[in-house]
């Protein structure tokens, strides 16, 4: 296993959807908007609200 395997394991975050493994948070954040919710794998949040 290489150092930055290592250091990737130890220290990573993981997609909760596909379980991919980044290095940092905006990496995952970036990963999730453009491959999760364009592609309509997490469907947009209806707003709750009262109407009149």
């Amino acid at each position: 296993m290489s150092v930055e395997d290592t250091l990737l394991e130890s220290h990573s975050i993981t997609c909760k959807l596909c379980k991919l493994q980044f290095q940092s948070l905006g990496d995952m954040q970036r990963h999730v908007v453009t491959e999760h919710l364009q592609k309509g794998d997490i469907p947009p949040q209806k707003k709750e609200g009262k109407s009149i």
